[in-house]
């Protein structure tokens, strides 16, 4: 029998910049290649120019030459936070209807046009506190991009008649089956937020809302909704990547310019709920194993207090190295996973605990073990090393959302809404990196009480849902006289505009070496942000499986970060934790790789 021939392995690194020279050959001139986010004297900044059209309408213009691409990211401030009593599910229902079609483009069109651009990205969500649609183009298709948001913003509505709404009335509800009452957990998560938060606050439901309140949704109410929120005085749209700024601002102004203005949307002002005694339930559902869910309202997105129960839900569930997922997963056995995190949102914010636990432990028990670590953190602050790792993966995750102008552009956004400054992320940095240990621990004292907060058990189970809405007869035929328009109709809106000339695209040139024992490097410069990527790529996948053990080089890499001959699989993790990085392994067909991704000053360990 032949020995097997050995394989060979590569090395890819992605570099941050200001690297060695020599790592920057073929680069494309600093100027050319400017990015948008600078990090001079170790101050993180976005760069951006943020001005208002005559009707209200905002626009954020954030340059960033790297790549020949530009992501468009228009925020409504709208989301269900602004839906009235009776009405769930409404503000997420507008944005289907927003892809239903627009006056200058046809129903079905719509992606049509940015697929055959060469967009990708194209999508739109909603969350409790607004509605955002987003695509990103090559840079040359900057005027089909606003061609085709300005037309989804000032002549969606025209559009909308008894028979699209019907459609996506069964569309949404069809989901809401699909995520909520068919997914493991979804109505657990639904159960949470209806023991939270009282009857008639905008965030008891869940964001798809009710079968019963989307039914109940007229052709009346969007259109009043239409003419309430999605007008130019309550967006905001983020361009950021490869533009001219000034031929950008008159382009905005031509397709942005004419919508018309609508009068001020109404403020919502709801105080936070309050729990003076713990809620318990038990909830049934189809799944395999028992949950545990402890939540908390906490303070609202950016106020006193949020920041510190951030860092303490990477003190307690922040990953491998975190106090519950070694007490109850790793030592313990207890559970499956372990997951903590602050919810941040406008009106207020949830702190939710949630733990999976393995087939015969105790709800109870673990129950007993989360308390009594809720406890020792409420008096005892968290070591300076654990507050280091929590500042440095908040970091590394905020980092990496700049990479891409797709995630950028929407990072602009949420801080102009949120914290009305797009330009907040040294701010919101800073608030991590002046708390202390001490303020941490007064936090937990004060918001994660026993007597504040709602349990739910959920159990194996046939769930308890609310009774069958019926679903009318889709109509065939909309009646005369039910489109409104909110802006006039412009002739010249109804052709296409065509690309501009195509921009060059220009990388970093690559370079190789290999090593005595045969490993080959291949590293490349990524300028702009202080990140670093690697990945070990070895031809050892699916194809290499011997006979009779399938699944063996699958489940070998999912044991490479388990431990090694020098370091345990806690002492992995608490290396990655304190770099603030990821290091994760998978196999595929053909390979299997090893990826480790984090801040630029982790790369020597890493």
């Amino acid at each position: 029998m032949n020995a097997p021939a050995p394989r060979r392995l590569a090395l890819s690194l992605a570099l941050a910049g200001l690297l060695s020279a020599a790592w920057h050959a073929g680069a494309a001139p600093a100027d050319a290649a400017r990015p948008a986010v600078s990090t001079e004297a170790g101050q993180l900044a976005i760069r951006h120019e943020k001005l208002k059209l005559a009707n209200g309408f905002e626009v954020i213009l954030v340059e960033d030459h790297r790549l020949p691409l530009v992501a468009f990211n228009l925020w409504v401030h709208a989301g269900p936070r602004n839906e009235a009593p009776g009405q769930t599910g409404f503000a997420h229902l507008f944005e289907h209807l927003m892809f239903a079609g627009s006056r200058h483009i046809p129903r079905g069109e719509f992606d049509k046009y940015v697929d055959a651009a060469g967009g990708t990205d194209a999508n739109g969500s909603t969350n409790f506190d607004r509605t955002n649609y987003f695509f990103t183009l090559p840079a040359n298709q900057l005027d089909m991009g606003l061609w085709l948001k300005s037309d989804m913003l000032g002549w969606m509505i025209d559009e909308v008649d008894s028979v699209a709404l019907a459609n996506q009335q069964d569309v949404v509800r069809n989901e809401r089956r699909q995520s909520v009452e068919n997914r493991p957990y979804g109505i657990v998560e639904e159960a949470m937020y209806q023991a939270l938060y009282p009857e008639g606050h905008p965030y008891r439901a869940v964001v798809i809302g009710s079968h019963a309140d989307i039914q109940s949704i007229r052709l009346p109410d969007v259109k009043a909704f239409a003419r309430t929120y999605y007008r130019p005085n309550n967006a905001t749209l983020v361009l950021a990547g490869d533009f001219d700024p000034q031929a950008a601002k008159a382009l905005v102004q031509k397709y942005f310019g004419t919508l018309k203005a609508g009068p001020k949307p109404p403020e919502v002002q709801v105080a936070m709920p309050v729990i003076t005694k713990e809620r318990r339930l038990v909830v049934n559902d189809r799944i395999e194993l028992p949950r545990l869910n402890l939540a908390w309202h906490t303070p609202a997105m950016f106020a006193a207090g949020d920041a510190e129960l951030d860092v303490a839900a990477h003190v307690l569930g922040g990953g491998k190295a975190s106090r519950l997922y070694g007490l109850l997963v790793r030592d313990r056995q207890l559970a499956q996973s372990v997951s903590v995190g602050q919810g941040s949102q406008s009106l207020s914010s949830v702190f939710d605990i949630e733990i999976v636990a393995r087939p015969g432990a105790s709800l109870d028990e673990i129950e007993a073990l989360v308390d009594a670590e809720l406890a020792r953190l409420a008096s005892t602050p968290p070591t300076e090393a654990e507050l280091a790792q929590a500042r440095a993966t908040i970091e590394t995750q905020l980092l990496q959302r700049l990479e891409k102008v797709t995630t950028l552009a929407d990072l602009v956004n949420h801080y102009n809404q949120m914290a009305g400054d797009p330009g907040f992320i040294g701010q919101d940095l800073a608030r991590y990196r002046q708390l202390t240990p001490a303020a941490v621990s007064a936090t937990v004292a004060k918001w994660l009480q026993k007597d504040g907060r709602v349990v739910v058990q959920a159990q194996p189970g046939e769930p308890v849902l609310a009774p069958e809405v019926p679903t009318p007869p889709l109509p065939n035929k909309a009646a005369k006289g039910e489109r409104e328009s909110l802006n006039a109709a412009e002739a010249w809106r109804s052709k296409p505009p065509r690309p501009g000339p195509a921009r060059p695209l220009v990388l970093p040139a690559a370079q190789s070496f290999t090593l005595a024992n045969g490993l080959t490097v291949i590293q490349s410069a990524k300028p702009g942000l202080p990140l670093v990527s690697a990945a070990l790529v070895l031809r050892a996948g699916q194809g290499a499986n011997p006979a009779g053990q399938p699944g063996l080089a699958g489940f070998t890499a999912a044991m490479l970060p388990e431990g090694s001959t020098t370091r345990s699989a806690q002492q992995i993790a608490e290396a990655t934790a304190a770099l603030g990085a990821t290091l994760t392994a998978e196999s595929g067909g053909e390979e299997a790789r090893i990826e480790f991704s984090g801040l630029k000053a982790s790369a020597r360990e890493g």
